[in-house]
């Protein structure tokens, strides 16, 4: 288990750049709380987790993918960020809606 001062995240496997973030994150003064980890159900392009999800102060969701820039260019991590990206923006709609 990894240990930030704002949120607990379970899993032993993280990458230096994930562990970077999340110390980061954890010193944010604009981040409340984050999650680590967190599946997106229902994905057409398969099983996949964003790393980080933030809710800001300004109750703002702010989300972060850590990816090594050598995968950047390879087709199945664009579809993979895409797919993330229009979960996230189909999960604030939603949000919008409700409020």
């Amino acid at each position: 288990m990894r240990f930030w001062e704002k949120k607990r995240c379970d899993n032993p496997d993280f990458g230096r750049i994930m562990s970077d973030l999340g110390t980061f994150l954890g010193k944010e003064d604009s981040i409340i709380e984050f999650q680590c980890n967190v599946m997106l159900s229902g994905l057409e392009a398969g099983e996949y987790s964003s790393d980080f999800v933030c809710e800001k102060q300004n109750g703002d969701l702010m989300v972060r993918e850590c990816v090594e820039r050598r995968f950047l260019k390879k087709p199945m991590t664009v579809k993979l960020l895409d797919a993330s990206r229009e979960y996230w923006t189909r999960i604030k709609k939603l949000l919008m809606m409700f409020l």
